[in-house]
């Protein structure tokens, strides 16, 4: 949803948009891939909250970054 406010409100250029949704996508590869082998190990849970953790404060700094379009 931040992202979703950050195109409509002209906070995000195209090019961030384009990294954060690269970085959404490999986080949900990842998700996926370790799906696919059954349960969630603990390790792969942390794994993924650890890629999910850094991607927040990655689009709070490319919000507000003073770049518009």
């Amino acid at each position: 949803m931040r992202v979703e406010y950050g195109v409509a409100n002209g906070s995000l250029t195209d090019q961030e948009l384009d990294r954060i949704e690269n970085c959404e996508q490999h986080a949900d590869n990842m998700t996926d891939r370790a799906l696919a082998a059954g349960d969630l190990t603990w390790r792969e849970r942390r794994k993924l909250d650890r890629v999910h953790d850094r991607e927040s404060p990655f689009i709070y700094r490319q919000k507000h970054d003073r770049q518009s379009q």
